[in-house]
């Protein structure tokens, strides 16, 4: 998706819609029992590109300090800017850009009391579609992984490459916490990370529906074609 105009007129359209959203949240308790066993007391969230703007605003008003992973695009520098002056502390690098080095800045942070939070299938997709970097940040940190979904009770779905939701003012928005994941101590085979990465999908899914039924929404699943490449067999992954 491309922004136009400079970060602060961003920022402050930002602001003037998130602000007026009111916000219900579920499975907490998930959360704190994932910080009480982790040994940074911290967890890393898990969500989908599409409910970023959902999510900023929701967890922004539970004391929690956040370390997001933000693209090193021009799209990214814009997001950065916003997450920044809502108290979030942002960490630039993807798949694609700075990948090591935003890797190694997370670890940082959750060592300094930050959960971080990364949008799994970003920052250009396939959508809806868990990408395995994450799990092995959390393997190297010892971190438990709780996923984060998201609906609002009315939504406005962009065309990008996302579907990025974006509720109108005034509107009440569901966040659901789901069951922490803990990843393998030691490193993974391939076949074994590739079911990992499916059962995280496929917990989001889930989670998904979960909060699509609390906002009262119907397409509480996605698509078939999201859904496509859950069918190759784990055990062509060596």
């Amino acid at each position: 998706m491309r922004w136009n105009g400079a970060p602060q007129l961003v920022d402050r359209l930002a602001w003037s819609l998130t602000s007026t959203w009111t916000y219900h949240l579920y499975g907490s308790d998930h959360l704190r029992e994932a910080c009480r066993r982790s040994p940074t007391g911290t967890a890393m969230l898990i969500l989908w590109h599409r409910n970023l703007l959902l999510l900023a605003g929701g967890i922004r008003g539970q004391g929690m300090h956040i370390a997001a992973l933000v693209s090193r695009s021009g799209d990214g520098a814009l997001i950065a800017v916003h997450l920044e002056r809502r108290g979030v502390r942002t960490v630039r690098g993807s798949s694609h850009r700075g990948a090591a080095a935003a890797a190694k800045e997370l670890l940082v942070a959750a060592r300094e009391g930050y959960h971080p939070a990364i949008a799994i299938d970003g920052p250009k997709g396939p959508a809806l579609q868990t990408r395995t970097g994450p799990l092995e940040i959390a393997r190297l940190a010892g971190l438990p992984i709780v996923p984060l979904a998201a609906r609002a009770t009315s939504e406005l779905r962009l065309p990008t490459w996302d579907g990025m939701r974006v509720p109108p003012p005034r509107a009440h928005v569901v966040v659901t916490f789901g069951t922490p994941l803990w990843p393998a101590a030691t490193t993974p085979d391939a076949a074994t990370l590739e079911r990992q990465r499916r059962n995280l999908a496929t917990g989001l899914y889930d989670l998904e529906a979960q909060a699509s039924r609390l906002a009262k929404q119907r397409d509480e699943f996605p698509t078939s074609r999201h859904l496509s490449w859950l069918q190759a067999p784990v055990s062509s992954f060596k």
